[in-house]
């Protein structure tokens, strides 16, 4: 959207949308394209968008979770998805039921990171990321703290994710 403004109008929007936290791209055409739309080059031409300073969420990153529920892990990393997709793009590749599946399915899918559910021990948690390791030695992991899901539910562990996905990413 465009808007053609005065000067004096022009301090007073501007500092409504700094307000806002809109970003503002300015084009000062040269005089006689200023004529040409408008017929005075005392104006400038505003264009303002909400979106014009955000960046592109990073990634794409591959993931792939362990956990023996795989509908469930789908549904709890679905809401993470879609809750850090300004910031994230998070593709949910494969889910291994099994410590025994794993090896197979880390070399199909090729994640970038990889989820151990809270059902595993942490000695489970850590059979599983060195296997994984193995496979892809730079594979980003992270393995949820056993329990956290039975004692606190889904949301406690989409948040906790959530709140840790940055440093499990290197604030990429």
């Amino acid at each position: 959207m465009a808007r053609i403004m005065e000067w004096p109008h022009f301090r007073r929007h501007c500092s409504l949308l700094l307000i806002f936290n809109i970003s503002i791209t300015f084009s000062f055409f040269q005089p006689r394209y200023l004529k040409t739309y408008i017929g005075d080059p005392s104006f400038a031409v505003i264009y303002y968008s909400s979106r014009a300073n955000k960046m592109a969420p990073s990634g794409p990153y591959r993931l792939v979770t362990v956990n023996t529920a795989p509908e469930r892990a789908k549904r709890l990393i679905g809401r993470v998805v879609e809750d850090v997709k300004d910031t994230y793009t998070l593709i949910h590749v494969a889910n291994a039921e099994r410590i025994e599946d794993l090896r197979k399915t880390v070399e199909e899918a090729k994640p970038d990171l990889l989820f151990t559910a809270s059902m595993w021990t942490p000695e489970e948690a850590a059979q599983i990321v060195a296997i994984a390791k193995e496979v892809i030695p730079n594979l980003r992991t992270y393995s949820l703290p056993q329990g956290l899901q039975v004692q606190k539910g889904p949301d406690a562990v989409v948040e906790f994710i959530e709140e840790h996905l940055g440093e499990i990413l290197g604030a990429n």
